[in-house]
């Protein structure tokens, strides 16, 4: 079968690979597409040295297909069913990785999906709605009751926004402009604020203050930080999970700590987990029950064959989209 592999920093090849046996607690799908995140382009530039490769270097976090084969002790209901992947919530030596024709993976990596939905239009979301589901978590045990969350658009902000609808929890979605508003519209949004807005800053002062949201849920990073920070109310946390501001760098006046008792900490959806199988099943169970709402799908924006995965990798979307491979 045909794999993509890597063979150094930032660099794969198309490699011709054995097609894997079911082995104890694993599955062996057959992979239908497999979405391009942002973790994959770091894992290749070596910046997650503390995730193991799979066997054989087979690239790749996410994917959907069908399972074909279980192994000892997997749960008979797996066989036969379609299933989003997210490879690193539980580490194993056996795992072969998603960006091939088949991939061996341990089922509690995988979460099932409906039986009346395309697979393929989960080729990146069981990451987004783990991020999602642990996130809130985490914030309600802290005691926050509203969120704000930056990078509105983004995968992982439109899955936030749907599990916040399935809790009932207040969100304050962040976006750049009215096109983006009129995107989330579309995904049954609230409170969603555009930062070319003039009135952008008051507005979310005063949207934050109505609804009670403490807690800042940011993929941004960079000046948009640092103007949400100052309008949040006081005792306010800034979880920060991503970076897409680049090296743009966070600066806010030492006030907002003294006199608001603002937290910034990090966010990431495997450094909380107890990876034991009572937790990841819980935490997989809670997916399945949301993951079939709008705002869990994968946004293809564009797809590449596994021969073209250079392009994909280098191909940045014009939106929203995702670069998907497809075997």
């Amino acid at each position: 079968m045909r794999a993509i592999c890597r063979t150094g920093a930032s660099s794969v090849e198309l490699r011709d690979i054995p097609v894997p046996a079911a082995t104890p607690n694993h599955v062996v799908i057959k992979t239908t597409a497999c979405g391009i995140n942002a973790g994959d382009k770091a894992w290749l530039a070596g910046l997650f040295p503390e995730i193991p490769a799979s066997l054989r270097d087979v690239c790749g976090a996410c994917a959907s297909g069908v399972v074909i084969a279980t192994g000892k002790g997997v749960p008979s209901r797996y066989l036969g069913r379609k299933i989003a992947v997210y490879r690193s919530l539980k580490a194993s030596s056996d795992c072969l990785g998603v960006w091939s024709e088949f991939a061996r993976i341990h089922y509690l990596n995988t979460a099932l999906l409906p039986e009346d939905v395309d697979e393929a239009d989960y080729s990146a979301s069981l990451v987004n709605a783990v991020s999602a589901h642990v996130f809130l978590d985490q914030v309600v045990r802290a005691g926050h009751r509203a969120v704000v969350c930056t990078a509105g658009t983004s995968a992982t902000g439109r899955s936030l926004l749907g599990a916040c609808h399935a809790r009932n929890i207040p969100i304050i979605s962040i976006v750049r402009t009215e096109a983006g508003k009129a995107l989330l519209s579309r995904f049954a949004a609230v409170h969603v604020l555009a930062t070319a807005d003039g009135e952008f800053d008051p507005k979310l002062q005063e949207l934050c203050a109505e609804l009670g949201a403490t807690a800042v849920f940011d993929g941004v990073g960079g000046a948009l930080a640092g103007r949400v920070a100052m309008a949040m109310p006081p005792g306010s946390t800034i979880y920060c999970y991503g970076f897409l501001a680049g090296g743009e760098p966070l600066a806010f006046h030492s006030s907002l700590l003294l006199m608001r008792s603002l937290t910034f900490i990090s966010f990431s959806v495997l450094r909380p987990l107890v990876r034991d199988k009572e937790t990841l099943n819980r935490l997989l169970a809670g997916v399945e029950e949301i993951i079939a709402m709008p705002q869990f799908r994968t946004v293809t924006g564009r797809t590449f064959g596994f021969e073209t995965v250079a392009e994909a990798l280098a191909w940045q979307s014009p939106d929203c989209g995702r670069a998907v491979l497809k075997p």
